[in-house]
């Protein structure tokens, strides 16, 4: 899709943009005051329009809302220091506290009866089974909660598992070059090459990217009965989050990628 350029309205900090068409992309179009991206203005799109009944406030400008529990996942601070004023909110992280390992049963635990839990960017890097993610996921919310969820995926069925029989690995740098060695539990080691990073090498494994079909299946496996995606533009708060073609590992399946609205069942 082409475009001649756009003016917006932050739906964080509420400042007016003017961006270029060769700025519009998701990860792109910064807003030049609180300088987020689209994905996190997605994000909090999400959460305006499923918890906090479809405020059109700038979040900076929302006041506080007793009795609402949420957790993020290493979320951007632009927009969860904002949740942690208007909320009861907590932003976890992998390696620091407050802790949180979604693969973990036990650690996830610690958080309950919640009303949203924010996972951006996240479930591509976790161990397989993905369902046991987003089964611990679905038992912190409480009935009615939400999941914002994004997550690449690709249009049709079927995953790009990168590494569907990882088990004990470490992340191994020869020269310049990175590769993942991993010990099956048949005790075989794998040196796996050409890993893809997030974040720069060694500090956030790519392990897949998901199929749009098998990721609303797992969603819906594991319990959750709406999946509502936000629609892929929304130029008023300069939104865009178009399918295109990156990579020729994906088959010539564009991205989607949007942003998903999970909700647990109310009863």
């Amino acid at each position: 899709m082409e475009h001649n350029g756009i003016a917006f309205s932050c739906n964080i900090c509420g400042s007016h943009n003017d961006v270029p068409a060769s700025s519009i992309h998701r990860e792109l179009t910064v807003c030049t005051n609180c300088r987020s991206c689209a994905r996190f203005r997605g994000v909090v799109k999400a959460i305006q329009q499923f918890v906090l009944e479809e405020s059109s406030v700038p979040l900076m400008q929302e006041p506080a809302r007793a009795g609402v529990r949420g957790i993020g996942m290493s979320d951007w601070p632009g927009y969860a220091d904002e949740f942690a004023r208007i909320f009861d909110f907590q932003n976890t992280y992998y390696h620091m506290e407050p802790f949180l390992d979604v693969t973990d049963a036990t650690s996830a635990a610690r958080y309950r009866d919640l009303d949203f839990v924010i996972s951006s960017e996240v479930l591509e890097h976790v161990k397989a089974p993905v369902t046991k993610s987003l089964q611990n996921i679905f038992d912190m919310l409480k009935p009615g909660g939400v999941l914002v969820l994004t997550v690449p995926y690709l249009e049709g069925y079927e995953p790009i598992e990168h590494y569907p029989h990882l088990h004990e690995f470490e992340i191994v740098k020869t020269g310049t070059s990175y590769s993942v060695v991993n010990k099956r539990p048949d005790e075989a080691i794998e040196h796996l090459v050409n890993p893809r990073f997030h974040g720069g090498p060694g500090a956030v494994l790519e392990m897949r990217v998901f199929g749009e079909g098998d990721l609303f299946s797992m969603l819906r496996y594991v319990g959750f009965s709406e999946i509502h995606d936000l629609p892929p533009t929304d130029a008023e708060i300069g939104y865009f989050w178009e399918g295109g073609v990156e990579s020729l590992l994906w088959r010539g399946r564009r991205t989607k990628s949007h942003v998903l609205v999970c909700r647990k069942a109310a009863t």
